[in-house]
Order: structure tokens, then C-alpha cells, then sequence
């Protein structure tokens, strides 16, 4: 995807320290930006995504799912993607085609350009189809149903091969370029393995400090930020500088020039953008309230139909029933002495209009996500 890309070691001295100290300036920057909506999207997580990984730390595999009594939003944000992903991107058609475009002359349509084209549609096509470009489509759609959709575009193992990732706001940080777009991405691992570095980004070099790390503990976590930022000296060129920077040992690894068009491997996209944010705001989140009411009155429900169940009793206390060491259930013998009752208590109010409160909610989740018409 890197159209034109000349890969540059990571300079060194003080030069090295300045260019480090700007772009981790710019990353506690877009952290910042970030930190200010990680509260918001880890409510819709817990709503509508609880099998995403959480903004916060958490065991691997923990349980998600124990306050969400109503699946609507849950189901209903894969539809939605899954709606989008037919409309724009089928899966075994068209998504786009190649035309000429007006400056080409009139005579140059017949001498089979258009023929051409049709091949090159062809070919990227069938290069996408043969990535897994279907797969994480798919998942970058649903974050976009939430607000902002980033996939990114990297080099497969072999020549034309493409190899997509899904990067969900867990671990991206965004900054805001000209013309309202996004011109800076951070991404960060805080759970690598200092030896695995070298096996995940190969061309990764180590200092002197993180070679002899390494052999002392090779199982040492470290924190690893990629930053693809857009070179601001001269904005007039289409030029950003990949880095890939360890935070824990306060060095550059990687420097990479991506230069030309189409060598930015992000591919962002906001659902609606408010002022100056650089995040998108989606359907999901403008469902939320429904989503909340929706899940609380079922749990109200249920709440109400386990009191309906099990039910509350008055007793006489009269020392020979214990109501500790009783169950109330089906075929349980409960002894009293002659004269002593238990009576049922009856609930203070019924809740009959809530299935009226929960096909509004339900409607209005659906139609939010496109899901009915």
C-alpha cells in the first residue's frame, strides 16, 4: 500500500531526543483528546459491545455481560454493519468501477480505455477479496455505527498481498489535521513482551540498554506506542513519518518515510463530526438513552416477576419458626405452632404499562440502527 516508502534508521544524539520529545508531545496531546471520551464509549461498550475489550484494565476473558438484560442494540449493531457492508462493499460484487474522467478527450473513450479499467477494477477486487478485508470491514463498521471507523492497510507477505486490521478506540489516539481531517494516529500496546517486539516489527533495532534488558529479562513488559504522523514542515507535500517508539525505554526504534498518495495506511472515517472533534459521533450513540431506559425497564421486569415468584411473607414470632433456615420452594414443609400463620405480602404497585415502555424503546432502537424501516 506504502506507493512510495524509503525506510530511515532511527536518527541519534539530541537530534534523536528532540524529534522523540515532538512526537510524544503530540501523543499526550491526542491522549488527552481521547482520555475526554473513553468515559462515554466504555457506557456504550457495556451496553451494546460487552465482548470488546474494556478502556480499562481488566482480566483477559472477565465476564461483561451480567448488567444487560435486553439484547436489542447488541444484536442490532452487527446487523447494522452487516447492512452497510451489502450496500456499499458486497462481498462477491462491485463496490466501486473505474471511469475516465472528464479531462481525458472525447477521441481517447473508443480506443478501449474504458476496457482497460475494467480489468484494473477487476484486479483490485479480486485483491481485496482475496485479503481479509471482508472480515474486518466488518468489525471497523461497527465502530463507525458508535462514531469512527479506522482500518489500517499494510504490506501482506507477498507482492500484492494486503492484510487489513480493524482498530478499535481502545488503543487509538487521533489528532486533528487541515481541512478537518485527521492528520496524526497513535496507536499503543502496554502488554508486549520486550522479546516480542523483535518478532512482531522486525525491522525494530534495540539500544545497547534494551539488548542487555533483554537477556536479563526477556519477559519484561514494555509499552510500545506507533505514531504515523503528517509532516508539517511542508504541508504541501503528501508526507508522513511512521515511528515506532518504546515509551518504556524512552527510544526510537523504527523511523519510516511514507511518502506519495496512497502511502498513509489509514483509512478513517466519521459517521458525523461535531466542531472542532476529531472523534465521530454514531447512531448508537445517539440511541443511548433509549438503550439505557430499554435495559432497565427489563430488568425492572424481572426484578418484579422474581419478587412475583418467590414472593414476601409476615410470620407470628412465636420462637418456633426460623425463617433462616427455611426455603420457601415447592414441596417444602414448613413446621409452626398452633395458632401461629404465614401470610404472603402483596407488592405496593404492578407493572403492566412497561411492555408498552419496552416495543416504544425496542422500535426506536431498531430505527436508530436502520434496522427497520
Amino acid at each position: 500500500m506504502y506507493t512510495d516508502s524509503s525506510f530511515a534508521p532511527a536518527v541519534s544524539g539530541s537530534n534523536e531526543e528532540q524529534e522523540l520529545k515532538r512526537v510524544m508531545d503530540r501523543y499526550k496531546k491526542a491522549k488527552s483528546r481521547w482520555m475526554s471520551w473513553s468515559d462515554l464509549w466504555e457506557e456504550i461498550y457495556d451496553y451494546v459491545l460487552p465482548h470488546r475489550e474494556s478502556f480499562y484494565q481488566e482480566s483477559q476473558a472477565s465476564r461483561r455481560t451480567e448488567n444487560i438484560y435486553d439484547e436489542t442494540a447488541v444484536v442490532g449493531l452487527p446487523k447494522f454493519a452487516s447492512r452497510l457492508q451489502l450496500g456499499f462493499f458486497p462481498p462477491n460484487g462491485r463496490a466501486f468501477r473505474l471511469q475516465p474522467g472528464p479531462e481525458f478527450p472525447k477521441e481517447m473513450m473508443g480506443s478501449g480505455l474504458q476496457e482497460e479499467l475494467d480489468k484494473i477494477t477487476d484486479l483490485l477486487h479480486e485483491g481485496l477479496r482475496n485479503s481479509n478485508f471482508n472480515a474486518e470491514m466488518h468489525e471497523g463498521l461497527q465502530d463507525l455505527g458508535i462514531g469512527t471507523m479506522n482500518l489500517l492497510c499494510e504490506e501482506g507477505r507477498f507482492q500484492g498481498d494486503l492484510h487489513f486490521s480493524s482498530v478499535p478506540p481502545t488503543n487509538l489516539a487521533l489528532l486533528p489535521g487541515r481541512m478537518d481531517g485527521v492528520s496524526d494516529w497513535f496507536r499503543w500496546n502496554d502488554y508486549m513482551d520486550i522479546t516480542e517486539v523483535k518478532h512482531r516489527y522486525p525491522k525494530a533495532k534495540y539500544t545497547e540498554k534494551m539488548a542487555s534488558e533483554q537477556k536479563r529479562n526477556p519477559k519484561r513488559k514494555t509499552k510500545i506506542v506507533e505514531a504515523t504522523v503528517y509532516d508539517e514542515q511542508d504541508r504541501f507535500k503528501d508526507e508522513y513519518t511512521y515511528y515506532l517508539i518504546s515509551e518504556t525505554d524512552n527510544c526510537i526504534l523504527i523511523k519510516e518515510r511514507l511518502k506519495g498518495r496512497g502511502s498513509q495506511p489509514w483509512i478513517t472515517t466519521r459517521w458525523s463530526k461535531s466542531g472542532f472533534e476529531v472523534w465521530g459521533r454514531g447512531p448508537v450513540l445517539q440511541a443511548m438513552p433509549a438503550i439505557k431506559t430499554l435495559n432497565l425497564t427489563v430488568q425492572l421486569i424481572l426484578e418484579n416477576a422474581e419478587m412475583a415468584i418467590a414472593g414476601s411473607y409476615v410470620y407470628d414470632d412465636d420462637g418456633v419458626f426460623n425463617p433462616d433456615n427455611i426455603t420457601i420452594q415447592p414441596g417444602t414443609f414448613i413446621p409452626r405452632s398452633p395458632g401461629s400463620s404465614i401470610e404472603s405480602l402483596q407488592s405496593a404497585g404492578r407493572f403492566d404499562v412497561a411492555q408498552l415502555v419496552i416495543d416504544d424503546m425496542r422500535r426506536n432502537v431498531r430505527k436508530a440502527l436502520f434496522i427497520d424501516e
